[in-house]
Formats: C-alpha cells, structure tokens, sequence
C-alpha cells in the first residue's frame, strides 16, 4: 500500500487516532482505489468506520491492525502536513511528509498488528433498522448543543425529533433543563414517527469532532443512533449505543423515562451479545 492522502481525509484519519480513549481496536484496510479505516471502542458502544476514496497502489487487498494511540501521538505531532503512508515489507506503516524540495522531511516506522476481528461488530451495526433520518447542517450546531448540555448534566443528552421538523438536543437534570432546537435542513423531511434516544454526552464530543457542512442522523427510539458527513472524499459513519438515563427529568412523565431505559437496556444488550 502506498498512498498520499487529501487534506479532509487526512482529518478523518486523524480524528479516529485520536480517539485512542475511546477507540481500542483499530483496522485499515486497502483496496486499489480505497482505505477503509474501522474502529470500535473499549466498551463495545461505539463503532467507527471511515471511508477514504484514494489510490492505494495494491492489486489485492490488504488489511492490518495498528495502535491507535500510537497513530494519535505521531498524527499531532505532524499536524497540518501533507501525510504519506505506505506498508512496508517487514510488516510495518511508514509515515512520511515533505518532499525533495521541502524544507523539513519526517519519516516514522510504527510496527502493524494482525487485523483484529470485527466482522461480528461489522455485521451487527448494518443490522440495526432505523425508522428515522434526518439531515442538519453542520457539525458546529451539533457540537455546541452537546457542550451547553454538559452546563446542566455532564453524563447523559437526549435526542429528539419532532413532527414539525425539528431535532431536539436536551438534558435535564438537578441545576435545570436545556433544550437546542435545530431545524431540519431545508428541503429534506423527517421520516417516521418523532423518536427519543438518550446518549453518552462525553462519548459523542470525542467521536464527533470534524466540522463537515452537512450531518446525516439515523435515528430509532432506543436504538442505536447512526451519524454520517463527509469531508472531502471521506466518508465517515459513527454508531453510537442508546444509554440508560441515570436521572430523573423534571418535565418528563415517569412512565416515558421507564419506558426509554428499558428499551436502551434491550438495545444495548443486543448490541454487545452481537459484537461478543
């Protein structure tokens, strides 16, 4: 393999790294005018998956493990240049940047692992049936709602989708309530019944960090939600598991709130004995 990548794709590839806290195994695979890059997290509730459209310069595929902390480290420190990657013969990844003519020239050699297994996680996310997809515009709404809702619960977000083509980012908790209302993009409706997902906060800050222009959600209630952009010629999907709301709303009734745990409690178990 041996590839140049492009500024956006480079940002995915870097987003992934960096998501070494949350995102323990990590895969790259490469086709002739593909990289697939496939993350899942230590705890088994996020599953990464990124496509970059670039030629690779293999006849056949080829596919292999690396550290993601290790990446992460190497990516910051490189940041902002022009990335070249290529896999070496003694099964290894070797990151270059500059050229004949630039000033400064890296080179680093980071050892490949086996390709770790997760064509069982692979399969379960594209079964996940959502009866809802939505599209906003851009990741900065998407984000600043999820930090305003950490002033009133740090932990838990609950997403919403209305009739009138809205999607809610709220919390609830002891300091207060908040409520983001984001419309719709223009000309693409909500499909489906309104649905109702509570999610980790902190999780989907450090899965969502890219600032694409349109954002794509696929939403079900208690399901597993699924968030697609693209950047350039990458794109990239991130399946995020429903949470157990771990605190009381103050404008909720208390049969919706049991009704919601009980049905991310059953996602989520489906989830992780799929993944298992």
């Amino acid at each position: 393999m041996k590839i140049e990548t492009s500024e956006e794709a480079l940002q995915v590839v870097k987003m992934i790294a960096e998501m070494q806290e949350v995102c323990g195994e990590t895969n790259i695979t490469a086709t002739k005018d593909k990289l697939l890059i496939q993350a899942i997290d230590g705890s088994q509730t996020a599953f990464v998956e990124a496509e970059i459209e670039t030629s690779t310069g293999v006849e056949q595929e080829e596919k292999f493990g690396v550290n993601a902390n290790d990446l992460a480290t190497v990516l910051r420190a490189l940041r902002g240049q022009t990335l070249k990657m290529e896999t070496g013969e003694k099964n290894e990844l070797v990151i270059k940047t500059g050229d004949d003519y630039s000033k400064e020239q890296n080179e680093l050699t980071l050892f490949l692992e086996p390709a770790h297994d997760l064509e069982m996680a692979t399969k379960a996310v594209r079964q996940i049936e959502h009866t809802q997809t939505v599209k906003i515009e851009g990741t900065q709404d998407f984000r600043t709602g999820l930090k305003l809702a950490g002033l009133i619960d740090e932990g838990t977000v609950l997403f919403e989708t209305t009739k009138d083509n809205l999607f809610l980012i709220t919390a609830n908790g002891q300091r207060g309530t908040f409520k983001r209302r984001i419309r719709i993009k223009s000309g693409v409706h909500a499909k489906g019944l309104p649905t109702k997902t509570a999610l980790n906060r902190e999780q989907l800050l450090q899965l969502v960090k890219a600032k694409a222009t349109d954002v794509q959600l696929h939403l079900g209630n208690n399901k597993p939600i699924l968030i697609e952009y693209e950047l350039g010629n990458a794109k990239t999907k991130i399946w995020v598991a429903p949470r157990i709301m771990d605190y009381e709303s103050p404008t909720a009734k208390e049969e919706e709130i049991e009704e919601l745990e009980e049905g991310a409690e059953e996602e989520q178990e489906k989830v992780m004995e799929a993944i298992a």
